[in-house]
């Protein structure tokens, strides 16, 4: 989910700050450590290939334009292109109130990159002969207004012209005045259906939240189970995703960060939002390693077949940015993903197919699209590769 609407809720002494530094440094590198041996694919405690120096130092001063300047209570940061480096870092904190430190295994939700699951859920369908990208929405979903004229393909990739419910005035009032409320997809999507359309089916393009609220009810209706269940058998399961979720409800046991909005320099949490008010289209957490296995799943497509993902990878122009769009997927110059931004978290997670390198970002603030995890993957980018970002 891209509106920061949903991203709002709705010092320790020298002597305490000096103990939680030193955790912060023990932990961080048990957690990297960790993350690193999880993710590699080479044997458990053979050293990974380090970047040169210099660009270990560059990469290094663009995280602290994030961290060390205040925008963020903490990062976390993965990249690794087979042959030439890895690079993982974590800093500052999962919680700025405790100053809990940030570690490699902590579990963030990841907003929008839940389209991603939702996409390939709906593409698998295809795939197996229950769904048709050209079927019209009605056939599934016989109340929704307009259905009969807009398909299961314009959803995907946000040409069904669906007003997005998170720009709904009395949305914002309710989910910012109770947070924890529980929402069903149905009570979503009258929101979005209550407005105009932006315009005629496959005439336009704007990004809409509803439109993976329908996904998620055609998965339903197709399945006669909960998206959730389905992405977890789909998925999760096949891909071993032990830290990936589809939330019903706020983390109690794991650990995991918070999440903040950046108002004009000052942090404030808000995380504790229901992920039901994002439904299908935002309820997920996960956590660095997994992302880093889906994000190459996802560009690969190694649970469709070769049609679906030809099919998922045709990209078109969006709303005047350089991203381009395809069925769930983002394309950032020559890379392919998506990003979340949503209950005080920001996440990007990209994968360049020609050298098989990935990129995730996670800061745990909302604040501007210049302080995004987006933003800060494209500058990681460009020092890598270069011409090959936009």
């Amino acid at each position: 989910m891209t509106k920061r609407v949903l991203g709002k809720t709705l010092r320790t002494d020298t002597v305490t700050l000096i103990l939680v530094l030193i955790a912060f440094a023990v932990v961080t590198s048990l957690s990297i450590t960790w993350l690193v041996s999880r993710s590699a694919s080479k044997p458990l405690g053979k050293p990974e290939k380090q970047f040169s120096a210099d660009v270990q130092g560059r990469l290094d001063a663009v995280l602290d334009t994030y961290v060390s300047q205040g925008h963020v209570a903490g990062a976390i940061v993965g990249i690794w292109v087979p042959g030439e480096g890895t690079w993982v870092k974590v800093r500052g904190f999962a919680d700025q109130k405790t100053h809990q430190p940030m570690t490699a295994t902590d579990k963030f939700r990841i907003a929008s990159i839940t389209k991603t699951f939702v996409a390939t859920v709906a593409l698998q369908l295809v795939d197996e002969k229950r769904l048709g990208l050209d079927d019209p929405v009605s056939k599934y979903l016989p109340s929704l207004p307009n259905g009969s004229s807009i398909t299961v393909h314009q959803l995907l990739n946000h040409t069904s012209g669906l007003f997005d419910f998170v720009e709904d005035s009395a949305f914002q009032k309710a989910s910012t005045s109770n947070p924890l409320k529980k929402w069903t997809q149905a009570q979503l999507l009258a929101y979005g259906t209550s407005h105009a359309p932006y315009f005629a089916p496959g005439t336009g393009w704007h990004y809409s939240n509803t439109n993976y609220i329908v996904l998620g009810l055609i998965i339903e209706a197709v399945t006669g189970q909960k998206v959730g269940a389905v992405i977890d058998s789909k998925i999760l399961k096949p891909l071993q995703l032990q830290g990936t979720t589809y939330m019903t409800g706020l983390p109690t046991k794991e650990p995991y960060s918070k999440g903040y909005v950046n108002d004009n320099g000052i942090l404030t949490e808000a995380s504790d939002i229901d992920p039901s008010a994002g439904g299908a289209s935002s309820a997920m957490m996960s956590d660095m390693a997994d992302l880093k296995v889906w994000a190459e799943a996802l560009g690969r497509g190694d649970l469709l077949s070769r049609e679906a993902q030809a099919e998922r990878m045709k990209t078109g122009a969006t709303d005047g940015s350089p991203m381009a769009y395809g069925l769930g997927i983002m394309k950032w110059g020559d890379f392919v993903g998506h990003e979340g931004n949503a209950f005080g978290y920001s996440t990007a997670m990209f994968y360049l197919p020609s050298k098989r390198a990935t990129i995730v970002v996670f800061l745990n603030s909302v604040s501007n699209s210049r302080l995004s995890a987006t933003n800060a993957f494209i500058r990681f980018a460009q020092v890598l590769f270069g011409s090959q970002t936009p």
